[in-house]
């Protein structure tokens, strides 16, 4: 073999070593976070445990670090992160104990794959925000038996987590019926009667906290037995008169 050959064939292998060392392929880079996907809302108090496995070939171990600089060794305990991590082959786990805000973050699970070649998953682990919820529009309403109305609030922020949202009629949570049409944001009542007036509330709540906003209905309506009308507790009776005339010719 000439030089010149030699040379082209140097040059064909480094080549091929840099692109698979810098730009592994998804399936030479396997590495699978576990336990909570890649996102995680803890309150302060509670302990989480996290997963990271690593399924090929690798040429250290699996270790952890914390966004932006913060190294967590093999069964070091750091601080001001609170966090340990343990490490066994492919795989290793992390601990951290959430005792304050210092503890949420992204915490990032890598490995070295040959060749200065490193993968990497993340996953967040993040504050628990409460929800922001409003009423629109007209929170006390008086209408006439057989009405519509409609009731609404705006999420303005739907917290961290997800807020769960829930209707409520006295204290009873409501759900869909013949006449009454339940949304997460709205409450619509239709052929409304006597029995539906009363408080409704729209209550928003995850871990982090709640908040409602309460609605008045006030129901207008004509009994058949003695003309009484109701504005919600309070009545008004109307007296029937009649006239006879005693005039005779």
């Amino acid at each position: 073999m000439t030089c010149r050959s030699l040379r082209w064939l140097t040059e064909v292998l480094t080549a091929l070593i840099f692109s698979t060392s810098v730009q592994p392929s998804s399936s030479s880079c396997p590495l699978l976070l576990i336990s909570y996907g890649t996102s995680i809302v803890p309150q302060i108090g509670e302990t989480v445990l996290v997963y990271c496995n690593f399924t090929g070939d690798s040429a250290g171990e699996v270790g952890w670090t914390k966004y932006p600089s913060l190294s967590i060794g093999p069964g070091q305990s750091v601080n001001p992160c609170n966090c340990v991590s343990q490490s066994s082959g492919h795989s290793s786990s992390l601990f951290v104990n959430v005792t304050s805000d210092a503890e949420y973050g992204t915490y990032t699970c890598t490995v070295q794959v040959g060749f200065g070649s490193v993968c990497s998953s993340f996953i967040n682990i993040e504050k628990p925000v409460p929800p922001v919820l409003t009423a629109v529009g007209n929170t006390s309403q008086t209408v006439a038996q057989g009405s519509t109305v409609t009731f609404s609030v705006s999420l303005t922020n739907p917290g961290l987590p997800l807020a769960n949202m829930v209707w409520s009629k006295d204290g009873v949570p409501l759900s869909n019926t013949s006449n009454m049409v339940v949304t997460s944001t709205t409450l619509q009542l239709s052929n409304i009667q006597a029995g539906d007036r009363g408080q409704y509330v729209a209550m928003a709540t995850n871990q982090a906290g709640s908040i409602s906003a309460s609605f008045s209905l006030f129901v207008q309506f004509i009994s058949r037995d003695n003309l009484q009308g109701s504005f919600g507790d309070r009545h008004l009776h109307c007296t029937e008169l009649s006239w006879h005339s005693n005039f005779t010719t």
